[in-house]
């Protein structure tokens, strides 16, 4: 059991994650009258639409409860672990973060499945695998109530952002042995509604510091997230980035009952590093 906990968790190893939006300018080539007028006007390109789309490797710590077909098992796994079994296991992968930004209105979208397979080899069923897949989809709103220049400098903001959406969560298990007429499985589809908030500051010109907090619950019966992170900007017209930083996760939830109970009662937390891109 302690295997297929670990097999079953190490599937949110990799994790796209809403983040933030920037109050930039237009990343084509400013000319000097452009730069006038920019200092002048700090919303003069925000009328335009932004895309940006971010993906990230997250590799967390895991601590809580699983229970599968009426079978507990206690989950504390560290990050070694959890990326160790990913390495080992990994199947096929498909994260992405993208987000459309105008003015101070915000609409984001998160897409991640992962599968990985286990090979085991258990006493009198003999050689079998643990195939386990996972989708994370994640759409929802943000608007920036406050959206401020830092130390009066117009290029540098300061942006409040309330936000809300859906979440919806999947996770499909099959358990095979040769041995086996009929092998046991489990899928589940849950869809949770959150809402929170993020907040972004540009420390200096090129690292812009962000965090995100978020509740929900629905099919869950309760889940929260929490992000802190940096995001160092690359190149002259800044459409590259590199984002770093620590991630809180807890989904509790629970189906069924007796031998067809299943309940994940998780906390996940680790760093993240990611790659952004602006257009």
């Amino acid at each position: 059991m302690k295997q297929l906990a670990i097999t079953l968790l190490s599937l949110l190893a990799l994790t796209p994650i809403a983040l933030r939006t920037h109050a930039q300018a237009d990343p084509a080539p400013a000319t000097p009258t452009d730069q006038a007028a920019t200092s002048l006007s700090p919303d003069l390109n925000e009328k335009k639409w932004a895309l940006s789309f971010v993906t990230y490797l997250w590799v967390p710590a895991m601590e809580g409860t699983l229970t599968a077909r009426g079978r507990e098992a206690d989950v504390n796994i560290s990050v070694g672990d959890s990326f160790e079994n990913l390495v080992d296991n990994f199947k096929f992968a498909l994260t992405g973060h993208i987000e459309a930004r105008k003015d101070r209105f915000s609409v984001f979208g998160d897409i991640m499945y992962l599968a990985t397979e286990d090979d085991v080899d258990r006493r009198f069923l003999g050689d079998g695998d643990i195939d386990v897949s996972q989708g994370f989809f994640e759409v929802g709103v943000a608007y920036a109530v406050v959206d401020n220049p830092v130390n009066d400098n117009p290029a540098r903001r300061f942006r409040v952002e309330p936000l809300a959406g859906v979440r919806l969560y999947y996770l499909d298990l099959e358990v095979n042995f040769d041995s086996l007429a009929r092998n046991p499985g489990r899928d589940e589809t849950w869809l949770d509604g959150f809402i929170g908030a993020r907040t972004t500051i540009d420390l200096a010109d090129r690292v812009t510091a962000f965090a995100r907090f978020d509740i929900g619950a629905g099919g869950s019966d309760l889940a929260w997230n929490v992000i802190l992170g940096l995001d160092a900007h690359l190149g002259k017209h800044k459409r590259l980035s590199l984002v770093g930083g620590y991630r809180w996760f807890d989904v509790d939830y629970d189906d069924g009952s007796g031998s067809d109970k299943f309940e994940f009662d998780v906390l996940m937390h680790g760093p993240f590093l990611g790659i952004g891109l602006t257009f």
